[in-house]
């Protein structure tokens, strides 16, 4: 019985270890490695999104950014802002979750600047484009 707890003990203390954070590029794990190309793919395909959202579509139940924001107090924070416009260079849209130190909630009317923007979708006629 005593094995069987120790045994138990030791499983559950490796499965719920942390994995560490890489301190150089040579140690990336290929998801990061995987983020980084998903992000370039996104940023590259840009005038895409701003192109579909730039006319108005009967059946478009959705347009939204992804972006990176930088807490004063924390590690970064990717966020969805959702019912995205783009006027004059910018994206605007309403934040999708709160961040409290930077003083947004959800809701919030937000202007984004395109280098922020990690990812971008959109849904017309029921299908998914970006994302």
């Amino acid at each position: 019985m005593y094995r069987t707890l120790m045994l138990t003990l030791c499983i559950f203390a490796f499965a719920c270890t942390p994995t560490s954070v890489p301190t150089s590029t040579s140690t990336i794990p290929s998801t990061d490695i995987e983020l980084e190309a998903a992000i370039r793919q996104a940023r590259n395909t840009l005038d895409e999104f701003t192109d579909r959202i730039a006319s108005p579509h009967p059946d478009r139940t959705f347009a939204a950014v992804k972006v990176r924001f930088l807490p004063p107090d924390g590690l970064p924070q990717d966020i969805w802002v959702d019912r995205v416009t783009y006027t004059d260079g910018t994206f605007n849209g309403s934040m999708g979750d709160d961040i409290p130190s930077l003083k947004l909630f959800a809701g919030d009317k937000i202007k984004v600047a395109g280098e922020n923007i990690l990812d971008w979708m959109i849904v017309e006629d029921g299908k998914l484009a970006g994302g």
